[in-house]
């Protein structure tokens, strides 16, 4: 049985999406029982923005102005108030008087439908993305590529340059040796023009190369060689040197 706790890793999110990119407002909410509580039974709780966990189904009698406690905009208004949160939980978790739990459930699934009526209307309206059929070109492509790590055979390095060959203008392949900076050179290659810069290599060939990217408009991509690839794997890019490449979120993916 999960007991009530301020950690954020106990927290869960829910986007309601009412804004119009999408993106907020947000509610924090919790399942479990309130520390030192003799109830065998979990609840779910609402984080107010005074820091205090409120009962759920109790949030839905209050009055529209009420609940706007429970609101949080924007990331910004939700991440100052979880911030605040340590020690024992404060918690509301009586019933309002004269309300029996059978009666709070029916005001719930009344707002309930609201919510989701908006949701709805909000998605409705919202712009829709449309994206490209096929890549953007680039001005100028670098490949850096770390010998130690893999792709030595000539036939899988001619696959990658062919395929970044026909997204961008230009192409130049960078052969890393022990003693190679990789910080200074990727800077290098992105202020003399380079738009997208493809590493080949393990974890830390491409945290260098990342590292160098900050900050600029170049787009990464990512050719994973390494023995954890565990930069590859936050990505869910498949560890296939020759695989086909496609950009994604001004980032160049890799699919089968």
């Amino acid at each position: 049985m999960r007991i009530l706790t301020n950690a954020y890793q106990d927290c869960e999110l829910l986007n309601l999406g009412f804004n119009k990119n999408g993106r907020g407002p947000y509610v924090i909410r919790q399942d479990g029982i309130p520390p030192d509580s003799l109830e065998a039974q979990e609840d779910r709780f609402l984080l107010r923005k005074d820091g205090t966990w409120v009962l759920n189904i109790t949030v839905y009698t209050l009055s529209e102005k009420e609940q706007e406690q429970f609101i949080f905009q924007d990331a910004a208004e939700l991440y100052a108030t979880v911030e605040k949160l340590y020690g024992k939980p404060v918690v509301e978790a009586a019933l309002p008087p004269g309300k029996s739990r059978a009666e709070l459930l029916a005001a719930i699934n009344t707002t309930i439908s609201k919510v989701w009526s908006r949701m709805r209307e909000a998605r409705a309206t919202r712009p829709v993305v449309i994206t490209p059929k096929y890549p953007p070109k680039y001005r100028c492509a670098v490949i850096i590529l770390n010998p130690a790590s893999g792709m030595r055979n000539q036939e899988s390095r001619l696959q990658v340059r062919n395929r970044l060959a026909g997204i961008s203008d230009s192409l130049e392949e960078v052969i890393t040796q022990p003693q190679t900076a990789l910080f200074d050179r990727t800077a290098e290659s992105v202020r003399n023009g380079a738009d997208l810069v493809v590493v080949a290599g393990g974890d830390g060939t491409v945290r260098q190369v990342a590292s160098a990217l900050v900050g600029t408009e170049a787009t990464l991509g990512i050719v994973p060689l390494g023995t954890f690839n565990n930069f590859a794997r936050r990505l869910n890019i498949p560890f296939r040197p020759s695989c086909r490449m496609r950009p994604h979120s001004n980032r160049l993916d890799a699919e089968h």
